[in-house]
């Protein structure tokens, strides 16, 4: 493993070839994006985020009211201030 400097040196050695054009790079094709595909994947992650914040808040107020027919007052308290 290189020491803190020689590392600094190896940068702004390679720094200094790309601002001059002379770093090797291979550049890759382009790709085509597929926007309908992206669009659906999208529609598809905020659905399921939106269903997992439909689960953990159906599951916040089942535990709430189990305290609250209990009558455990001191309990839901003190989940309220965890929140």
């Amino acid at each position: 493993m290189l020491d803190i400097r020689t590392r600094e040196e190896k940068l702004r050695e390679i720094v200094f070839h790309v601002r001059n054009g002379e770093f090797p790079y291979k550049g890759r094709e382009e790709q085509k994006i597929d926007f309908a595909k992206y669009n659906k994947a999208q529609i598809n992650e905020i659905a399921d985020v939106l269903e997992r914040i439909h689960d953990i808040v159906n599951t916040a107020s089942q535990n709430l009211q189990k305290i609250i027919v209990k009558g455990d007052l001191d309990i839901l308290l003190y989940q309220l201030m965890m929140l």
